[in-house]
Formats: C-alpha cells, structure tokens, sequence
C-alpha cells in the first residue's frame, strides 16, 4: 500500500486469521507517495513481532487483511497496490478489497435542550462498517451547522447552540466521508444530519441512566436514576414527576382476577439529591418495580387455569419531566418514554428499567 496524499501519514496494517478473532498489527508513518512493503511469509518464517509483540503462527495458511488510514480518519490517502499471491513465478493481481467506509449519521441528542439564553452543544456519530463502531465525526462537520429559526435557537462553527427564545425548531449539519462500498473504490459521500432542537425555561436533563439499588418488599426492585445534561448543570434540589408516554400493558391480567389490571404510571415525584438518595448529586429515586408477592402467587396459579400462560408480566412507558426554578415544567424524556417491565416466571421475577441511555434489570428468586 502506499499514500496517494500530499502530506504524511500514518498508515496501519493488520492481518486478520482464526476466522477473524486474531490481529497481527503493523503501523508506519508513510511520506507522500511512500509504499509499504510486506512480506506475509517472512513474518510467518521469522517470527516478527507486530506492534503488541505479537508474532504470526508458524502454521498460518489463510487469512485477510486490512489497511487504516490512521491520521486522515474521514478521507484517507492510503491506495491498495498490489498483492504478491505466487512469489514463485512472479505473479501479481491488483488489490480487490472493498471500502471500509461509513454509513448512517445520526445527531448525538435529538432533541438537544438547551435553556433559554444559555448554551448546548451537539455533535454528530457515523458507524464504520468494518468495525460496527460509531466513530465520533463532528470534527468534519464543523462550520456546517444551521438552525431551521434562528430567532429560536443559533449554532456557531462548533455546533453550540444559543438559546434566543423558547420554543422548538431543527438542527442541520453534514459531513464529507468516505462511504462505505464493496468496490476497491472509497467515494466520498454527503452524510446529512438532522434533530430537533427545543430551547426551554431552564437547563434540562439530556441523558438519564438506571441502576439496581436493591429489593423492596421481597419482590419489587429498586432503581436509582442520574441525570446529566451537555453543560454538566447541577440539578440538585429540583423535582422531578413520572408521566404516562403510553398506555401501559398486562399479560398476566383477565377477566375476573381479583388483582387490578396495570394501566400504567401511578405519577410519582422526586427531588433530586434528596430523600432516599440523600447525598447522591444528580440523582432521583428510588424508581420501584415489580409486583407484590400476593399478585406473583396468584398469577401463577390463576393465569394459566384462564389460558394465560407463565412467564406474564406488565410493562409501563414512563414520561419523565423536571420543574424549573421559575415554577414551569419541562419533559425531558423521548417521546416514547422509559420502558418499565416486571415479568412473573415460574420460580422468579425479573424488574428492569430501560432508560434513556441504558437498561438495568434484577431476577428475583421468589
């Protein structure tokens, strides 16, 4: 391989064997118009340490390869060449491997908060097709960002939005990447991104995480939730209320049980940093979940004996909103809410929280 750029490079080489789960690493910085040349059976026969101190087994007969433009991450300078396959009698067949290229683009937050005259940023993600990571691109698509009203929000060179009024509108940015492509060609493609941007009363949380504290009652699980937001506010003190996203649903429920059907959240409220979570900065609970034991033990009896079959369960979308300091609401959760689940199973009960920005879940032996 060589680099076709004009400035120099770090160019990376791995070969991939054991049906891809091991990688022999190789980096060289290459000058513009530099090769790298690699002998794949001296490296086997002399037992070469890559970059890891890693050598290559010495019964290795196949594999495949890959090559990284390491310094130009979203347009790289790096070529193919040619592949030696026959050392023998000379022959030589050009490079023939596809493009490690990207695809999707979606916007770090969508919608981003952002208070009334105060400040968020964003930024934007690209799944690199080789990896199956999301590769952090906002560096490519700065300068290019614009708000749809910029008498609700506007956006500077580094996507910080500026809250001028409260309301909603749209944000828009793109980039020029290499796009993912099963030719031995990488063309560079527009990836276009687009969200929602709501300018509020008050900072707002932008993400919010779930985690296990323990049992309740023998059968419910408690959940603590920590909140953050793009400008790292402190929401200590506030309160915040669950809502209903969506009708809740139960399995286990019919006609006649003498245990009332889930319908959905029963509206509670919280102060943050407070009550049961006394002395825990930005965080809110304990969110409790699950059924109590007398339900647990007449589902699995009754439900089966009405043609409802165990494992059942209820699950609930909760809408989660925060009171600002000027006494105004302001729903901070996705419009299809936090997904809350309590399954009933033969010998256990399984609680969990599906949160904004990750899931948390509990099996009970009961």
């Amino acid at each position: 391989m060589g680099n076709g750029g004009t400035k120099p490079t770090q160019a990376a080489f791995a070969i991939l064997y054991n049906q891809g789960t091991q990688k022999y690493q190789l980096e060289q910085t290459l000058q513009p118009d530099e090769q790298m040349w690699i002998d794949i059976g001296k490296l086997i026969r002399e037992h070469i340490p890559d970059k890891n101190g890693k050598a290559l087994p010495a019964d290795l007969t196949s594999g495949s390869y890959e090559i990284r433009d390491l310094t130009n991450k979203f347009i790289g300078a790096l070529f193919e060449g040619k592949v030696i396959y026959d050392k023998t009698y000379g022959h030589v067949s050009y490079g023939c491997g596809s493009c490690c290229g990207f695809k999707l683009s979606p916007l770090w937050y969508d919608p981003l908060g952002v208070p009334f005259l105060g400040t968020s940023g964003n930024g934007m993600n690209s799944l690199d097709t080789c990896s199956g990571l999301w590769e952090d691109v906002s560096d490519s698509t700065y300068g290019n960002w614009s708000t749809a009203n910029t008498g609700i929000a506007t956006v500077d060179y580094y996507a910080t939005h500026t809250g001028r009024s409260i309301g909603s509108t749209t944000s828009s940015t793109f980039a020029m990447l290499l796009a993912a492509s099963r030719k031995p060609t990488c063309p560079v493609q527009y990836f276009g991104g687009s969200g929602g941007t709501n300018v509020q009363p008050c900072a707002t949380p932008a993400t919010e995480t779930t985690a296990v504290q323990g049992i309740e009652a023998t059968t419910f699980t408690q959940f603590v939730q920590t909140v953050f937001d793009t400008a790292g506010d402190n929401f200590n003190g506030q309160t915040v209320e669950e809502g209903n996203a969506a009708s809740g649903q139960d399995t286990c429920w019919f006609q006649g049980s003498t245990v009332d059907k889930y319908t959905g959240m029963t509206g509670g409220s919280w102060t943050v940093d407070g009550g049961q979570v006394s002395g825990q900065p930005n965080a809110w609970g304990f969110d409790v979940v699950g059924w109590s034991a007398a339900a647990i033990t007449y589902y699995r009896a009754q439900a089966p004996a009405h043609g409802i079959a165990i494992p059942c369960g209820l699950t609930g979308y909760q809408s989660m909103q925060i009171q600002c300091h000027n006494g105004t609401w302001w729903t901070y959760t996705p419009s299809v809410g936090n997904k809350l689940t309590a399954t009933i199973e033969q010998t256990d009960v399984i609680n969990c929280r599906y949160d904004m920005n990750n899931s948390a879940c509990q099996t009970i032996n009961y």
